[in-house]
């Protein structure tokens, strides 16, 4: 990797009065809605994709094994499917 000394040219900054100030101003609040909604989506991605999984494959596990229950064993599970899916719907997604 080169840094091609020899192409770039160095020259001293202008006075102080010849700058426009105005226009050196950032939009921080922008800057930092932008960074906030960013951090947030990729906080929620990133959680999302590691809990779906589990959740879907263990509720998989839970009706494959459906057959292998008694009644009273069903009816518990089916309560504690039922009860999480109603908790799932009402406050979104885990």
């Amino acid at each position: 990797m080169h840094l091609l000394v020899d192409a770039r040219s160095v020259r001293f900054a202008p006075a102080p009065e010849d700058i426009y100030w105005e226009n050196l101003t950032a939009d921080t609040h922008r800057l930092f809605i932008f960074k906030a909604l960013f951090i947030n989506m990729v906080v929620f991605i990133v959680l999302f994709f590691f809990t779906s999984p589990t959740y879907i494959i263990s509720q998989i596990e839970l009706i494959l094994n459906f057959k292998t229950f008694t009644p009273s064993e069903k009816v518990r599970s089916m309560y504690s499917l039922l009860t999480k899916l109603s908790l799932c719907l009402l406050r979104g997604h885990k």
